[in-house]
């Protein structure tokens, strides 16, 4: 996804639009991977080895949190290029289904590999959060989403606009057909038009959580921040343990500098996340700041240095944490 900064405010002073920036590109899923020659291939499934046929999010994460990248896996399969030997962990989130994860290791010379994830549905108590009656997949409909995701990884955009216009054309009723057509406008620019396809996939399913999330994410970045609210508590009403929805919500929350729910937020996504989003502690740093809080501030941002003690997130970590130091200074005299 196209990530753009947008200016946060604590009290009267602007905070660096690259700490905005950072924020975005850790939580939402386009973290690029290190240069490896290893391939992760997640396949999912659901009972008895059946073939998962929704629509999916999947999270790749280093053995200590640290995020290298998500996606959407349309026909069962998420591929991951370019990671190098660890250990990690592999998250699905898919509406209808409790979320999963697997641990696996990636030994030198193996050339990578193949996560199985077998997804279970929601217990009769959030059946109700179950999609219901979702377009079956043809397989030429399938290979053509697959493509149009490969593409976008690839960042070849003309390969994944002629892609999606053929799922177009195949299933143009089909919500994930116009969630994946708004990924591919959006990473065009097209953000009007993102919007659009996101805002058609959710008229053909109003609980398809994928676009629910996308849409949110935009209309924060466009200012629109009751309507993101809105869909974001929609999404949590389906899945209430989605850190991906509290995540976002911290974002909303903070961008109308409503602290202590920016902070109730952020630590819940951290809670549920488990260690895939470490970068909700410089959330709550912001959110202490605007609060006053200093100490609980540069506690937030020391215990995100400890688990990511290198990588592009350290200089914002360090302004955070000269802001926290300063204003306390301030606050003192």
């Amino acid at each position: 996804m196209l990530v753009r900064g947008v200016p946060l405010w604590v009290g009267s002073r602007p905070v660096v639009r690259s700490i905005a920036l950072f924020l975005y590109a850790c939580f939402l899923l386009c973290a690029a991977p290190p240069a490896a020659a290893s391939r992760v291939t997640v396949v999912l499934s659901v009972g008895q080895g059946a073939a998962f046929e929704g629509t999916a999010i999947v999270s790749l994460s280093r053995a200590g949190g640290e995020l290298i990248g998500s996606g959407s896996a349309v026909s069962g399969r998420t591929v991951f290029d370019g990671v190098s030997d660890g250990s990690y962990t592999v998250s699905v989130d898919a509406p209808g289904y409790l979320s999963a994860s697997r641990q696996f290791d990636i030994l030198p010379l193996s050339g990578g590999a193949e996560v199985d994830v077998t997804l279970q549905p929601l217990p009769n108590t959030h059946l109700h959060s179950a999609r219901v009656g979702a377009p079956v997949l043809s397989p030429k409909l399938k290979k053509e989403l697959t493509k149009t995701i490969d593409a976008l990884r690839a960042n070849d955009l003309k390969e994944a606009q002629k892609h999606i216009g053929s799922a177009l054309a195949l299933g143009p009723a089909n919500p994930g057909v116009h969630f994946v057509h708004g990924l591919v406008l959006e990473r065009a620019g097209d953000l009007a038009g993102a919007r659009a396809s996101w805002e058609m996939a959710l008229s053909l399913d109003p609980k398809h959580i994928p676009t629910m999330l996308s849409l949110s994410e935009l209309l924060m970045r466009q200012g629109q921040l009751v309507d993101a609210k809105t869909h974001l508590q929609s999404v949590l009403q389906l899945e209430p343990k989605s850190w991906r929805a509290y995540g976002l919500l911290a974002f909303v929350y903070l961008r109308a500098r409503a602290y202590p729910e920016a902070i109730s937020a952020a630590t819940e996504s951290l809670q549920l996340g488990k260690g895939q989003v470490e970068g909700m502690r410089l959330v709550l740093a912001e959110a202490y700041i605007g609060q006053k809080e200093y100490q609980k501030a540069k506690e937030s941002v020391l215990t995100f240095l400890q688990s990511n003690p290198a990588g592009p997130p350290l200089n914002s970590a360090r302004h955070l944490l000269e802001l926290a130091e300063h204003e306390a200074l301030l606050g003192a005299q």
